[in-house]
C-alpha cells in the first residue's frame, strides 16, 4: 500500500498458482487506531487475488506479474512469495525522507555524521599522501629495477602479476593499497566511535516516520 509514495504494506502470494493464497500485510506494526483502511489487523489472508482486489475496494489491477501493482482506492504491491524492491525513484525518495527524519530525531546523530565525514576526509588525504600515484619516472625506475633482477626472481615477480606490464600494474597496485588503507582506517574509526543510533532506536523512529506519512495521507 502506498501512502504519499511510501510503501507501508504488501500483498504477498504464497504457494503454487492453482492453490495460492494472498496475504495483505502491513510492513510496520501500527496500533489499531493508526492502521490505514481497510486494515483492522496486521495481516489479512485471501484465497484469491480477486478477493483481495474486492477487499481493496475493487482496485484496478495493472501488470499483475512479478513487478505488478494494484492501483485504486488502496494501492498495493503484488509479490509472488517475496517483496519486490521499490522503483529507483521511490526508493531514493523514501531513503532521503527517512534519513532526514532520523537525523532530526536521533540525539547526537547529526554531530556523529559530521565528525565521521571530517575523519573520513582526513583518512582519504592520508591515503593519498602515503600511497601517491606513480609518476612516469617511478614506472621507468621500477621497470629498470626488475630488468636487473636475476632471471628466476624476475620471472617470479612477473608471475605474481600475471605478466601484466608494470606500466599498467603499478597504478592499479597503488589504488588497491590506498583502498585497503582507507577501508582499514574507516573501520577503526567506526569501532572507536559507534553510532548513537541503536537498532532499537532506528526501528522505533522508522515506525514513527511511517505513522507520520499515514497521518498525512489521511489528512
Amino acid at each position: 500500500m502506498l501512502l504519499n509514495g511510501v510503501i507501508i504494506a504488501s500483498l504477498v502470494r504464497s504457494g503454487d498458482t492453482d492453490s495460492a493464497t494472498w496475504t495483505a500485510e502491513l510492513l510496520v506494526d501500527l496500533p489499531p487506531g493508526e492502521r490505514p483502511a481497510p486494515f483492522t489487523q496486521m495481516e489479512h489472508t485471501f484465497s484469491s487475488l480477486e478477493q483481495a482486489r474486492q477487499w481493496l475496494g475493487d482496485a484496478e489491477i495493472r501488470d499483475a506479474d512479478l513487478h505488478g501493482q494494484i492501483y485504486g482506492p488502496s494501492s498495493m504491491l503484488i509479490h509472488p512469495g517475496k517483496r519486490t524492491p521499490l522503483t529507483r525513484g521511490r526508493q531514493e525518495d523514501w531513503d532521503a525522507a527517512r534519513e532526514a527524519y532520523l537525523l532530526e530525531h536521533a540525539p547526537g546523530l547529526k554531530e556523529h555524521y559530521a565528525a565521521q565525514r571530517r575523519a573520513f576526509d582526513q583518512i582519504e588525504a592520508d591515503a593519498q599522501a602515503r600511497h601517491p600515484d606513480p609518476t612516469p619516472d617511478n614506472i621507468t625506475a621500477a621497470v629498470a629495477a626488475e630488468a636487473a633482477l636475476p632471471y628466476r626472481k624476475r620471472t617470479e615477480a612477473q608471475l605474481r602479476r600475471n605478466f601484466e606490464p608494470l606500466s599498467a600494474h603499478l597504478p592499479q597496485d597503488i589504488r588497491s593499497r590506498r583502498k585497503r588503507f582507507v577501508q582499514r582506517e574507516q573501520r577503526a574509526w567506526n569501532r572507536a566511535n559507534p553510532t548513537p543510533l541503536s537498532d532499537d532506536m532506528q526501528r522505533a523512529l522508522t515506525a514513527e516516520f511511517v505513522k507520520t506519512y499515514a497521518r498525512a495521507a489521511r489528512a
